[in-house]
């Protein structure tokens, strides 16, 4: 067989063609080939190829990636519902009362416009201290969607609760709002407690006959006014007459209230009954004397004067020589010019 120059020509022609065949395989191998979904399809987290492999340019955890870069999913927006729109806000909000809270940041913070906390703020203030707001009080407040200003409510209806038996309610009237104060039926019960207390241990004897913490407390601070119970010489016999308060529900509306107190020490019957005056109760002994309660704790302390009058109880008060508010550390009594101190 001869050989010829056209033998080498074919040989090496086939050679190159091989070798860019070879080459153009490896690229291919390496090509990655994304389909980008469409609009209304969801993206997924992993990259595949056309037959739903994962493609080879997928970051393996942990090591990075020198591959070609491939084209990134479009960003998908996350929109979340605002608390305020009219599918979901809610007819009724109730709102418990928290420290530095005014009537104004409450309604401000459930997104009412500002002309509306105004009027429904003067309108209140007509039959209620706006400054009065106490910590833990329930707010409840009916309303709804404003049409014309998204995330915008509306109030309809406004509830103080401002004492366990009356409320004070804002209601929409027309343009405007009016407030009114509504009473609020309560269930009174009248309860007996008997027992006996224990001189050195007053409390746990208080606790063991069945006597409420609060009732024990109130008992406690009234009789050290005018008893010295802790230096009674045998056990002292006791009757207790107080109220339970319920709504109509059944539920409790306030804690209990003595109405009347008498104790048997040393052959002395002792007896104090409530009297209320306003807003306000305070206790009197069987001779009429008020008893003052001054003690903070059951500590059975006797007060410094037998017949005494509170001029400036314990607490913040302003200073009668400057006029700066205060704190008071203690309790200004007056009483007849010779009485003796004990």
């Amino acid at each position: 067989m001869v050989v010829r120059k056209s033998h080498f020509l074919s040989i090496s022609l086939l050679a190159t063609a091989s070798a860019i065949a070879i080459v153009e395989y490896v690229l291919v191998s390496h090509e990655t080939v994304v389909d980008f979904p469409d609009e209304d399809v969801e993206p997924s987290d992993e990259v595949t190829d056309d037959v739903g492999v994962p493609a080879e340019n997928t970051k393996p955890a942990g090591e990075e990636y020198t591959g070609p870069i491939a084209k990134p999913y479009p960003q998908t927006q996350v929109i979340v519902p605002n608390d305020t729109s009219d599918d979901d806000m809610p007819g009724e909000r109730k709102i418990v009362v928290q420290s530095g809270d005014s009537i104004a940041t409450i309604l401000e913070g459930i997104k009412v416009h500002r002309t509306e906390v105004h009027m429904i703020s003067k309108a209140l203030s007509k039959i209620f201290n706006l400054k009065s707001l106490k910590t833990g009080q329930e707010i409840s407040i009916r309303g709804h969607a404003d049409a014309n200003s998204i995330g915008m409510f509306c109030v309809d209806m406004m509830e103080i609760r401002n004492a366990y038996d009356l409320k004070i309610v804002v209601e929409r009237v027309g343009p405007g709002y009016k407030a009114r104060k509504e009473t609020i039926p309560v269930k009174k019960v009248i309860r007996s407690v008997t027992g006996v207390i224990t001189p050195h241990d007053p409390n746990t004897s208080l606790k063991r006959s069945g006597v409420k913490p609060q009732i024990a407390r109130d008992v406690m601070k009234s009789l050290a006014q005018v008893v010295n119970i802790r230096s009674a010489k045998s056990a002292v016999n006791f009757e207790f007459l107080y109220q339970d308060f319920y709504m109509e529900d059944g539920s409790v509306a306030r804690s209990p209230e003595l109405v009347y107190a008498s104790v048997l020490i040393n052959g002395k019957i002792i007896r104090l009954y409530k009297f209320a005056h306003g807003n306000r109760s305070e206790y009197v002994d069987q001779n009429g004397n008020l008893v003052r309660t001054l003690a903070s704790t059951s500590s059975m302390l006797l007060p410094p004067l037998a017949h005494m009058k509170v001029t400036s109880p314990f607490g913040m008060r302003r200073n009668p020589k400057n006029g700066h508010i205060k704190l008071h550390t203690g309790v200004d009594l007056s009483a007849v010019v010779g009485t003796p101190v004990r």
